[in-house]
């Protein structure tokens, strides 16, 4: 028996190395060199020690875990506390894209339309005079918001009318500016019609605030003809 057994060790003591050396030579492999079969039931539960959650727009499902990015490639809208503003907003008749509460710059964003990378502007007609004689000396004022960029033309409605800014040499009168409101600056200017007796309209054009709807922008922006009499007046000039 113990000659059986002698017999038989070098045999088992081989069969030993054998699986030890196999098993080494496959743990060293690499990863591409695994099979399929090897891994197709390995899913990691945590990594880093925190959870992972699919695509969700969910705040609390999401709340301390890693989440994937959606089919599209891109996080929630809702990833960023307060909102990411978009290009829809900058149809807003709100002006949403550039009041303080929001998280993102309109000039950041992707997709502005080249209109508003453009500066191009809000111009809408403010208003029309009424029927001016002529050689009649009329003021009109715009009211506007401090810091906002506007820009202002003079259009005559009749073939052949013509308007001027007008200097009055001997009362001193003409364009100038008042500050009616700790926020509002009124812009005077006198005007003289010649040729044709018609009226006049003002147009605006703001600058700074492209983003606006034509209707937001005008909101902001108030525009009166004014009696020349009643506006020495207002000006405490007589």
């Amino acid at each position: 028996m113990f000659d059986t057994i002698q017999r038989r060790v070098p045999w088992v003591v081989a069969a030993v190395m054998v699986l030890t050396v196999t098993g080494q030579a496959a743990l060293a492999q690499p990863d591409e060199a695994i099979g399929p079969s090897a891994v197709a039931n390995v899913n990691a539960d945590r990594v880093d020690g925190r959870h992972a959650v699919k695509y969700t727009s969910n705040k609390t499902a999401r709340k301390g875990k890693l989440m994937a990015f959606g089919a599209t490639g891109y996080l929630p809208d809702n990833i960023v506390a307060g909102g990411v503003a978009t290009v829809a907003a900058l149809q807003s008749s709100v002006g949403a894209v550039n009041e303080a509460d929001n998280p993102v710059h309109w000039n950041q964003l992707q997709g502005v339309p080249l209109a508003v990378v453009n500066g191009t502007a809000r111009s809408f007609i403010a208003a029309e005079s009424p029927a001016l004689a002529v050689n009649a000396i009329h003021y009109f004022s715009i009211d506007q918001p401090i810091g906002l960029d506007v820009e202002w033309a003079l259009i005559p409605t009749a073939v052949g009318q013509t308007v001027y800014m007008y200097d009055e040499p001997i009362t001193g009168e003409g364009e100038g500016f008042q500050r009616i409101s700790t926020e509002t600056l009124r812009h005077w200017i006198l005007i003289k019609n010649f040729n044709v007796a018609s009226t006049v309209k003002v147009r605006i054009t703001v600058w700074n605030d492209s983003y606006l709807a034509p209707s937001a922008a005008q909101n902001k922006v108030k525009v009166t003809f004014v009696p020349r009499q009643k506006a020495l007046k207002m000006l405490g000039v007589r």
